[in-house]
Parts: C-alpha cells; sequence; structure tokens
C-alpha cells in the first residue's frame, strides 16, 4: 500500500520521458566506439600514433619539394621563390616555376659538360614538415640535402606518386577521456598534421571508401588501410623503375665501386682501370684509387641529374689525362643495388659494379 501511496503520476510520466531521452546517446556512443573498435588489432583499420599505415598517410600528406630538385637536388623541400642562381655559369633569377625550364634549356645544351647549379644565398626553403628554414651558406645545404637523403633510406621521405582526393573523415577515439569525434581533413597540410601529432591515447580509423589518384593512373576508389598499403608499394616501385635517379645517389654512396666493364667504339678498355676503387662521395667527391700500387688517389667530381625521363651521371677528372675517357655526361641505363650501367652517345659503354 506504501508504494501505491506514493504513487506520482506526473513524476513517473517525466522519468519515462528522461530514459527515452538518453537511451539513444548511450547506443550513439557505443556505436562510435565500435567504428573505431578501441581495442587495437580486432580491426585492421584501427590504428594509433605508431602504426605502419600512420607513416604512409603522413608521408602522403608531407610537402613534396622534387618539383624543383633541378636547381636544389632536395625532393624533402622546395625553395621559396624569387631566387637567384647560376646555371652552368649563366646568371639567372627564378622567379616561378615556369623559370625552371630555362635551366633545362642551359643544361640540354651540351651532353659532355658538368651541369651545375649554384645559388645564390641566403634564400628560404619549405621544409616536409612545411616549416622554413633560412639557407645562409653551401655547408648548410649540403646538411640539409644529406638529412633527405638520411630519411629516404629510412622510408621518411615524402610520397609523391599517390595523391588523396579530398576531403576524407577520421573517426577519432581519445582513451583517456572516453570521447569519439569525427576530424574531416581537407589537404595534405591538415593530414600530415594531425598524424604527427596524434597523442599515445588516440586511435582512429579512416573512414573508408576514399578516392586515391596514383601517378599517371586514373583515380581509385580504396576500403581499406591494406589496399592504400598495395597502392603505395606498386606505385614507389613502378617510379623507381620509371626514374633510375630515385635511389641512384644513395646507391653510389653506400660502397666502393669497380670498373666492371669499359667499351669505347668496340675497344675494350677495361684493363686500364681494373686497380681502381672508385668512392662517390656525398658532397659529389670523387677518389679513385689504386687498390695494388701505393700511388697518389685520383681526385675528380660527379653529379647526377634527372631532366626530360632522362637521368644522368657526370664525371669529371679534370687533373689526370689516364682518367679522361671518364669525363662524359654518361646516360643511366639501369641500376641495381651493385651495378650502375652507363652509355655514352651510344659509342661508349661502362658497367660499374659494387666492391
Amino acid at each position: 500500500m506504501t508504494n501505491f501511496e506514493n504513487y506520482n503520476p506526473m513524476r513517473m510520466k517525466y522519468i519515462a520521458k528522461k530514459i527515452t531521452y538518453y537511451f539513444p546517446i548511450v547506443l550513439l556512443v557505443f556505436s562510435c566506439q565500435g567504428e573505431i573498435d578501441i581495442n587495437e588489432g580486432e580491426n585492421p583499420n584501427t590504428n594509433n600514433y605508431n602504426s605502419e599505415i600512420t607513416n604512409h598517410y603522413s608521408r602522403i600528406g608531407m610537402h613534396d619539394g622534387s618539383f624543383d630538385d633541378i636547381i636544389d637536388n632536395n625532393s624533402c623541400s622546395s625553395i621559396v621563390l624569387p631566387v637567384s642562381l647560376l646555371a652552368n655559369g649563366i646568371p639567372l633569377n627564378i622567379n616561378s616555376t615556369s623559370d625552371y625550364q630555362l635551366v633545362i634549356n642551359i643544361f640540354n645544351q651540351s651532353q659532355i659538360d658538368e651541369d651545375r647549379v649554384v645559388l645564390k644565398f641566403p634564400f628560404t626553403i619549405i621544409n616536409k614538415d612545411y616549416s622554413k628554414t633560412v639557407i645562409v651558406n653551401q655547408q648548410q645545404l649540403e646538411n640539409i640535402r644529406n638529412t633527405c637523403n638520411e630519411s629516404i633510406i629510412n622510408n621518411l621521405s615524402p610520397i609523391s606518386c599517390v595523391d588523396i582526393i579530398y576531403p576524407i573523415k577520421i573517426s577519432l577515439f581519445n582513451k583517456s577521456i572516453d570521447q569519439s569525434t569525427i576530424v574531416k581533413i581537407n589537404n595534405d597540410y591538415e593530414l600530415f598534421n594531425f598524424m604527427t601529432n596524434l597523442s599515445v591515447n588516440e586511435v582512429y580509423s579512416i573512414q573508408y571508401p576514399i578516392i586515391v589518384t596514383p601517378i599517371k593512373q586514373g583515380n581509385l576508389t580504396i576500403n581499406s588501410d591494406d589496399e592504400l598499403k598495395t597502392i603505395i608499394n606498386s606505385c614507389i616501385n613502378d617510379t623507381a623503375s620509371q626514374n633510375p635517379n630515385i635511389n641512384l645517389n644513395k646507391i653510389l654512396n653506400q660502397s666502393l665501386w669497380k670498373v666492371n666493364s669499359l667499351i669505347d667504339k668496340n675497344t675494350n678498355l677495361t684493363l686500364a682501370f681494373v686497380n681502381y676503387s672508385f668512392n662517390f662521395n656525398k658532397d659529389f667527391v670523387l677518389i679513385a684509387k689504386n687498390t695494388v700500387v701505393q700511388i697518389p688517389d685520383v681526385s675528380g667530381t660527379w653529379q647526377s641529374s634527372y631532366i626530360n625521363n632522362l637521368t644522368t651521371v657526370t664525371i669529371n677528372f679534370k687533373n689526370d689525362i689516364n682518367f679522361e675517357v671518364l669525363n662524359k655526361k654518361w646516360e643511366v641505363t639501369a641500376v641495381t643495388s651493385n651495378q650502375v650501367n652507363l652509355k655514352f652517345q651510344d659509342e661508349v659503354y661502362l658497367i660499374l659494379t659494387s666492391l
């Protein structure tokens, strides 16, 4: 009887309304967590700051500086225009990206000279993380180039062969505060910042499908992290095969080399260099060392370039007539980790193999 005596129809109606109001919210919260799957590993598309796919997305979002490699030879950064330079000794003012063609035209004037750009300091570069650095001397520039080469070796450089069609959406869950959010990404800069600023308490999931455009292909629909990894690996391999200069500098820097074969107009000159090792230094100094007789090393220079789908290596031993046959702008015809094939005007063929 006591319960019926305390019965209040209006109060019960309020409680009923309160229950029906909060019930959908509880479902929404659990629904969001289910999409992300906070138990990492159960959902293959759930990732954290340390996931492999996070590195892939971060690299896609990086600033791609490869478009001006003709003047700075550094794909991890680009130069803020305008900039003044010398191209094979000819002064140029580069005011826009269309002016890069002026440098290409000068380089194409000869197939036997050493193509060289000398930049006028100071100038500003945009780094792969979108920060800016003022370059004041050649040593600072070389240090930045070396850092870029290291990032390429360690798979930390920009991925330029895949573009994402924005916007995309990312489901984000913060485990420390038990909160889910949806993040909209509109461009590469926002994607890079999202991936690099993830905390240890956050997990995320890309809301697939998304559309990507691998280089020289049409739009492709991607439905999972694994599909994106496959596309990235494929396009990186394709780009490397189409552009032998992608890893050429890295390969040449990593070991000593010998002349495996040198044929000049059907004359075999290999024996003239059989006792020498060649060191392609990162500072573009080339040292030839006699490994049999203790005589002074022969010093020269080397430089690689990639212009109009043609990769070249220019070798220049200025002060030794015995090495004059090597002083050419060689076309690179094949590259592996232990062999580089070169030719000059379909007349001279040089094969270098690693020691």
